[in-house]
């Protein structure tokens, strides 16, 4: 792509010895309409006021930017799995009008759930940016990640988790248990 806004994800899967077992990178190809309502409501008037977003629970929201309180972030702590880099284990296809992942993996350490870890900047410059997360597996068992997506939390008193993109893997990625799976989303600008 020549030019606008592209993205690229890497995943890598550790086993418990930190061996890299899988290792892939790839562009970003699922922006949500969640995305293109900020960009354009933002882009389409001097006025620009409020951003107009479905949040992860399917509800419509008319959040206000124009106060300098708004929130918009993605650096999600350690157990949060309501925001920031996020996985689930559904391959339905990609829609643009996706508001959340088809079936999110949990954060815990039970059968069928993930420990996510903070989400950090791994990298910032002029042209790009890269957000990181790691999700470490204590389910007993192992954990097949088939999706993966990234929410911000944004408002000014009530914050709402607004998914802005989803990637379906077309190689699922399988986390071993007491395995690490790292996640990366690098935006970028003119790529």
């Amino acid at each position: 792509m020549e030019g606008g806004i592209g993205g690229e994800i890497e995943i890598i899967v550790y086993d418990k010895d930190k061996n890299i077992l899988q290792h892939i990178k790839k562009p970003m190809d699922s922006f949500t309409q969640n995305m293109k309502r900020w960009m354009c409501d933002v882009l389409n008037s001097e006025g620009y006021t409020s951003w107009n977003v479905v949040d992860t629970g399917g509800s419509n929201r008319n959040i206000s930017v124009s106060s300098s309180n708004f929130i918009a972030s993605m650096n999600a702590p350690t157990g949060d799995d309501n925001y920031g880099i996020l996985v689930g284990s559904s391959d339905i296809a990609f829609d643009v009008a996706q508001y959340n992942l088809g079936s999110k993996i949990p954060n815990g350490n039970g059968t069928g759930q993930i420990g996510y870890q903070g989400v950090t900047v791994y990298q910032d410059m002029p042209n790009q940016k890269t957000w990181q997360r790691a999700f470490v597996n204590t389910s007993g068992g192992d954990i097949t990640v088939r999706e993966i997506g990234f929410a911000v939390k944004a408002g000014i008193t009530t914050l709402y988790s607004i998914l802005l993109a989803r990637d379906v893997l077309s190689t699922p990625v399988t986390v071993p248990n007491y395995g690490t799976l790292v996640i990366r989303y690098t935006f970028k600008i003119n790529p």
